[in-house]
């Protein structure tokens, strides 16, 4: 799966057209207060800054849920998710998979990811590892199907993109949305709207909301499809979920590769930051910031001419 997706042609052209447009894209904010938003965030900036300078989400815990604070919240409960599932701590494991589940804002804890990872009981460790290995992005599953994997959703991909140590991305609406939007962007403007979306660049969106979803923008693009929540449980869709995860990684492994190495650096003062796997998780939260609304990336649409 991994050579066969980083040696398509389409796939390096988008990698090489993501490096050079990403750094200086106008990105244009407008999210109004909220839980998560304390005060809102208004701001006109590019997407190469958006991270560090203008992350801000407030999950579970968190007092201002700006990038350092989420940086350190993320190291935190990936250090001791991963201990845990070393020592094959039952225990240890399943209240990391809760502090991720209540930091994450798990929806539904009778019947969402805290439910599902309470059934696996003892083997809880051990089914961590299969995944975090079938979804290792130096050697995933080379089918791509990911058939060990029967549940998927926002919460469980939060567990485990921090089980994982290689920059695995968090696969959720807003980072869905965002992907799929510089993909049709791109195919326009290299003119290859007329053909078929291919399945490699296919990243479907996540969850019902209209304003997270490529036609928002592109309102003739070719639509990569839903990943529902309601569907979840469904073994196939579950392994979509996990493709699109493990082909995003890839994508953005190839994007840091091609881009200057100022380009999504986590964090400017701290040497460490430089680390493949905090860029990985720089450009995975840009992602997620320009997604919240679609309409904060019109530039993109006027550089097409729609």
């Amino acid at each position: 799966m991994r050579n066969q997706f980083r040696s398509n042609a389409q796939v390096l052209e988008l990698a090489w057209w993501m490096a050079r447009r990403l750094p200086g894209l106008a990105i244009r904010l407008d999210m109004p207060h909220s839980t998560f938003v304390p005060g809102g965030l208004r701001a006109d900036t590019v997407f190469g800054r958006l991270v560090p300078d203008h992350f801000r989400w407030r999950l579970g815990g968190m007092a201002t849920g700006t990038w350092q604070e989420t940086l350190l919240r993320l190291r935190s409960l990936a250090v001791v998710l991963r201990q845990g599932v070393a020592r094959h701590d039952v225990p240890a494991t399943l209240q990391a998979c809760r502090d991720i589940a209540d930091w994450g804002v798990d929806r539904n804890a009778r019947v969402g990811a805290t439910a599902f990872v309470l059934n696996l009981g003892d083997e809880l460790p051990d089914y961590l590892e299969r995944v975090r290995d079938a979804m290792w992005l130096a050697s995933p599953d080379p089918t791509g199907r990911f058939r060990m994997i029967p549940r998927m959703n926002s919460t469980l991909c939060k567990i485990h993109s921090l089980c994982a140590a290689d920059g695995l991305p968090i696969y959720e609406s807003r980072v869905a949305a965002a992907i799929s939007v510089l993909v049709e962007a791109w195919r326009r403007e290299s003119g290859r709207d007329a053909q078929p979306l291919p399945p490699e660049l296919r990243f479907p969106a996540v969850g019902s909301q209209l304003h997270r979803r490529v036609r928002q923008l592109f309102p003739q693009a070719d639509d990569p499809g839903i990943l529902a929540y309601a569907n979840s449980s469904e073994v196939a869709t579950a392994g979509r979920w996990a493709d699109a995860t493990v082909r995003l990684g890839l994508l953005m492994e190839l994007v840091l590769q091609h881009s200057d190495p100022s380009f999504c650096v986590a964090w400017p003062a701290d040497a460490v930051s430089h680390a493949r796997t905090a860029r990985m998780a720089a450009l995975a939260s840009s992602l997620f910031v320009a997604g919240y609304d679609l309409q904060c990336m019109s530039a993109l649409r006027l550089r097409v001419g729609d």
